[in-house]
């Protein structure tokens, strides 16, 4: 091999490696491109979104987003105490009502122990899983299974603590143990 071929084949190995390099570097350029446009949309969407709370919050307008360095008199945060009124208003006192209302909400449907007296009604001499007290508890008062399964197990387990009634068996299930119940005798 000659020296004129030896030079061709360095060159030419030269300026493949010049353009492997100028291709991943445009593709990293464009790469960096669209990450820096990505995040200054994402940068103008929090800025918006700051001005608002601050609105909301009645906080001092927001500041450019742009200076590098702020004095603490110019930095307003959402923590800064709003400026003080010119004069304070007496609130007036509030007034009582002679007698007291009765606004409590009422739960409608059965009372823990009508549901108790129930279970001990239906199974007796049986034992029971949590599933057959929720579909006991959907046959008196039809309406979504959820609450009635949370009615159910919140019954089961406070009878349970009350040694009311005592898990017979546990077999595990999906996510859990699946226990079945039966009733002590009072």
């Amino acid at each position: 091999m000659d020296d004129n071929s030896k030079r061709e084949a360095r060159d030419r190995l030269i300026m493949e490696a010049l353009i492997a390099r100028r291709l991943s570097t445009e593709k990293e350029m464009s790469t960096t491109s669209a990450e820096l446009e990505r995040l200054r949309r994402q940068e103008l969407v929090l800025t918006e979104e700051v001005r608002l709370l601050d609105e909301i919050l009645g906080a001092v307008p927001a500041m450019p987003v742009a200076r590098s360095r702020m004095e603490p008199e110019q930095v307003h945060t959402i923590l800064s105490p709003p400026p003080a009124p010119e004069f304070q208003e007496v609130a007036p006192p509030l007034a009582v009502p002679a007698e007291p209302v009765d606004d409590k909400k009422r739960r409608k449907g059965l009372r823990r122990g009508e549901l108790a007296d129930m279970l001990r009604k239906r199974f007796t001499d049986k034992e029971f899983s949590l599933d057959e007290v929720v579909e006991l508890l959907l046959e008196v008062e039809p309406g979504d299974r959820r609450k009635a399964y949370h009615a159910a197990w919140r019954t089961v387990g406070i009878l349970e603590e009350a040694k009311a009634v005592t898990v017979v068996s546990e077999t595990p299930s999906g996510k859990g143990v699946r226990k079945t119940y039966k009733l002590i005798p009072a």
